[in-house]
């Protein structure tokens, strides 16, 4: 899954947005060698989640710590800060989404956006790297609704990585499911996800039941459909590519499942889309 490029905002949204999106991959050796501390001023709020690659992270506060594939870096407008690779023959890879507007300030002024842990670590990071890219709309939103549609993704983002990382929220209800919709959408089954989270499969149908409103098998063929949807909005791809790609016996199987919890066929759906 790769997250689409984007350098500007087409449209506009009282509470801000985001304005620029996409992945990165350079060799370090092709990174020039600079010979002072090579502060950056953003002057907008992004997220750097790191998915191939070692580095480093500092800033003028005198925070500086190493990186590696699963940590998530919080730039914070005006904090001169620097991040890269450091090792010679590392390959780094990135997603990064940069954002801005009063709603993201309010998140900063309630502290729920802190300098002081500029630096989280998410895994699995094939899970948190979808998440990143389910964030945005593959072209820039062109209406002030999409817009607003787009930040309430981010914010439902930022709301389950504070879950998944801040210990002042992660001992409670949205630490515990967080980590297992996590497990499972890294692709484990609720009786695997129940054995990560050290209870019965009995306990965690329950409590992941009260918890997401939704039982953990429907919420995971929910989450397949989804994917689903996105491979034919994205991709174009056959039902019969899309089954063989999730993991559908065939694409019979397929199409009535998508049916199932759609109401549509994947042939109506595809008769929807733009």
């Amino acid at each position: 899954m790769t997250m689409p490029w984007r350098n500007r905002l087409e449209s506009s949204c009282p509470l801000g947005g985001i304005t620029q999106c996409g992945p990165v991959h350079v060799r370090s050796w092709e990174i020039p060698e600079r010979t002072t501390k090579p502060w950056r001023t953003f002057g907008q709020f992004a997220l750097v989640y790191l998915t191939g690659g070692r580095g480093r992270y500092e800033d003028i506060h005198g925070r500086s710590q190493d990186i590696k594939p699963g940590d998530l870096i919080f730039v914070f407008p005006d904090l001169k800060h620097f991040y890269g690779p450091t090792r010679k023959a590392d390959v780094w890879q990135e997603v990064y989404l940069v954002f801005q507007g009063p709603i993201f300030d309010t998140w900063m002024e309630q502290g729920l956006l802190s300098m002081d842990r500029p630096v989280v670590h998410l895994e699995p990071v094939e899970t948190w790297h979808r998440r990143m890219v389910e964030v945005v709309d593959r072209q820039p939103p062109d209406t002030s609704a999409g817009v607003l549609t787009e930040i309430c993704r981010l914010q439902h983002l930022l709301a389950d990585i504070l879950g998944a990382t801040d210990p002042s929220l992660g001992h409670g209800r949205q630490g515990w499911i967080t980590q297992a919709r996590a497990l499972m959408d890294s692709g484990l089954d609720p009786h695997q996800a129940a054995r990560q989270m050290h209870c019965s499969y009995a306990t965690f149908r329950k409590k992941f039941t009260a918890e997401a409103q939704i039982p953990p098998a429907r919420y995971q063929a929910r989450r397949l459909i989804d994917r689903a949807c996105e491979l034919m909005h994205t991709h174009h791809f056959s039902d019969k590519q899309i089954a063989q790609q999730l993991g559908f016996c065939d694409e019979f199987h397929f199409s009535r499942r998508f049916k199932q919890l759609t109401g549509l066929s994947p042939r109506a759906y595809r008769k929807q889309l733009p």
